[in-house]
């Protein structure tokens, strides 16, 4: 059940946010191929963790909504604030989730091309409640294995770049 909801962010809560990571996965596919997972119904199916798919007609694009399960318990609601095919780049904030500890989580997903196959810069961002500060960096060591499982779990489905050694 989802019963708590947050406060909507826009693009600077990637910069301001109290906690916040960025993962660049280089990996040897097109930069379309990726972009194409993440804009599939089940997007980012490869991931162990996740379970999602989106809540709103196709096509998908500003103010498209999805249900995600992350590691089988964390429900979350998200609606996407940007989003552009023509530069393989959208973000989310979280509408509703079953945390209590949560004021405001986005993510951003931007898919380019680099030489020998793509770059996903994956970002979070999160701002727990007044009282939960604490509590947000002591989970921080969990949060960053859980968010290492998706890069290894995007480099196993799209494969690693091969140096050109």
């Amino acid at each position: 059940m989802l019963k708590f909801s947050l406060t909507p962010v826009d693009a600077s809560f990637f910069d301001t946010a109290p906690f916040r990571w960025t993962y660049q996965i280089d990996v040897a596919a097109t930069p379309d191929e990726v972009w194409a997972g993440l804009i599939a119904y089940r997007p980012l199916a490869w991931c162990k963790m996740l379970k999602g798919h989106y809540t709103s007609a196709a096509p998908y694009g500003l103010s498209s909504t999805r249900s995600v399960t992350a590691v089988g318990t964390v429900l979350l609601e998200e609606e996407f604030f940007h989003w552009s095919d023509a530069d393989r780049h959208h973000s989310f904030h979280v509408l509703k989730t079953n945390l209590p500890i949560l004021k405001s989580f986005a993510e951003d997903y931007h898919v380019t091309a680099i030489n020998g196959g793509a770059r996903l810069t994956w970002r979070f961002a999160i701002e727990p409640k007044r009282g939960f500060h604490r509590m947000m960096q002591m989970s921080r060591f969990a949060n960053e294995y859980l968010f290492s499982t998706f890069v290894r779990d995007t480099q196993r489905r799209f494969g690693k770049i091969k140096s050109a050694h």
